[in-house]
């Protein structure tokens, strides 16, 4: 009995000498990861502050060169920094609202440059307003640059700023040297959609002809049809309050509301002060998840059925892409045989638990009205004579795309194959010149066109 006694205390001495080897190696791997994690976002935060230097000082040296082949390297070169700087700063842990209108300026500065870029290759001049555009985004790039600069001095990054806590949703981020809020304060009036990838136009003066007609609402009108939208997208929601006007859009007031779902996720949504349209709806989640509870083909359902309960009607998904549990779905109508290009709306599914998370319908609200037929002049069978030997078309529809000179044309969308590669080109259905040609990317994240 002693024997078996003695036996039992050193196997339990082993077994507590075992645990503690274990938990003392958990605990350094973890201590690693974190400092791991936190190196990371040091160096995120460096690269961003420095490739936000970058399209200050690019800003103002394109403003001294005024012919196109002098842009093009110019050009190319802002849109590679403001890309850069937009993915570094996207990679930090700070709140998501408090930097999202400089992450939105950074996006749209880079789809501006590359479209220029563009303009200049075709050797074609910039007009006054798109010299003006770049005035604005070079006075954004000095107050963001100017204000990145003063967090990254008074700060101390690698001292003073507590990574793990900011990650925390709780955490009292005004207690922060240079806080992230002043960024977010310096575009209190930027708003404006500028460029927003392909076949998104530059509509920031134009009158929303969506709403041509529409009477206006009321702030208890808006909130109702905010809430009709939050049920149907989330299925319980809390706390839902007016915010206020959004006023920084030209020509289209909108009213503001937050709210929280059943899982405590703070709901931002936008609907507009005339006709009650949805405009914008963004979710912050709170934690990551890692499995998925619908797949994407479940996901373009979902969010087909939300459009149609909101009178989005007749749309057809076109490019979309996945992020960790999201995916990001771009609807445009089809009509008469026509799929509409300008007339955009983009929405967010969280593939974990199936809701939507966020939509924008921003091009659908300024473009989308009845367009005249057009008959067009080069027939189907002469669209052979214009493409590669050696191209195999797979589909041919007819589309309505947007240029960058606010105006619409009628084209030929034709998908085909050539030395492997996937292509999407647009043709003048009148003219036959090949106005857009983009490479498709299809991978496990989506269809994407670039």
């Amino acid at each position: 009995m002693q024997k078996r006694f003695k036996f039992m205390i050193i196997f339990l001495g082993l077994i507590i000498c075992m645990t503690q080897v274990i938990v003392k190696n958990k605990a350094g791997l973890i201590k690693n990861h974190s400092q791991l994690l936190k190196n990371n976002y040091e160096h995120s935060f460096y690269e961003a502050v420095n490739y936000m230097n970058d399209v200050d000082n690019l800003l103002t040296k394109v403003q001294l060169t005024k012919l196109p082949k002098q842009n093009i390297n110019m050009f190319a070169q802002i849109w590679r920094s403001s890309s850069a700087a937009h993915d570094n700063l996207s990679n930090l842990p700070y709140n998501h609202n408090s930097i999202m209108k400089a992450l939105k300026y950074l996006s749209q500065t880079s789809d501006f440059s590359y479209a220029m870029m563009n303009k200049s290759i075709d050797n074609e001049d910039l007009s006054a307003e798109e010299w003006e555009t770049l005035n604005n985004l070079k006075t954004y790039a000095q107050n963001l640059s100017k204000e990145m600069d003063t967090i990254l001095t008074d700060a101390n990054v690698s001292e003073k700023i507590n990574w793990d806590a900011l990650a925390q949703e709780n955490f009292d981020k005004s207690n922060l040297v240079g806080s992230m809020q002043n960024v977010n304060k310096q575009f209190q009036d930027y708003g404006e959609l500028i460029y927003d990838g392909p076949f998104s136009d530059h509509i920031q003066n134009l009158n929303p002809k969506m709403l041509a007609g529409k009477t206006e609402v009321s702030k208890l009108d808006a909130l109702e049809k905010a809430k009709k939208i939050l049920l149907r997208t989330q299925n319980e929601i809390k706390n839902i309050e007016y915010s206020g006007q959004v006023t920084s859009r030209k020509n289209l007031p909108a009213y503001s509301f937050t709210a929280k779902n059943n899982d405590d996720e703070e709901i931002y949504l936008e609907i507009t002060k005339n006709g009650a349209y949805p405009l914008l709806m963004i979710t912050a989640p709170i934690e990551k998840i890692s499995e998925n509870k619908i797949n994407c083909q479940e996901a373009i359902t979902t969010a087909k059925k939300f459009l149609s309960d909101n009178d989005f009607i007749n749309m057809k998904e076109s490019y979309y892409e996945r992020f960790e549990n999201y995916l990001t779905i771009n609807f445009a109508p089809f009509e008469n045989n026509l799929i509409m290009y300008p007339d955009l709306v983009k929405v967010k599914v969280n593939l974990a638990n199936g809701k939507i998370s966020g939509f924008e319908s921003l091009g659908y609200i300024m473009m989308h009205c009845e367009r005249q037929s057009n008959e067009p002049t080069l027939p189907y069978q002469l669209l052979d004579e214009l493409l590669p030997i050696g191209f195999e078309k797979l589909s041919i529809k007819r589309c309505v795309i947007p240029l960058d000179s606010k105006k619409e044309i009628f084209c030929y969308e034709i998908i085909g194959k050539f030395n492997e590669n996937k292509f999407i080109i647009y043709i003048n259905n009148d003219s036959g010149k090949f106005e857009k040609i983009y490479r498709l990317i299809e991978n496990e994240r989506g269809t994407l066109a670039e």
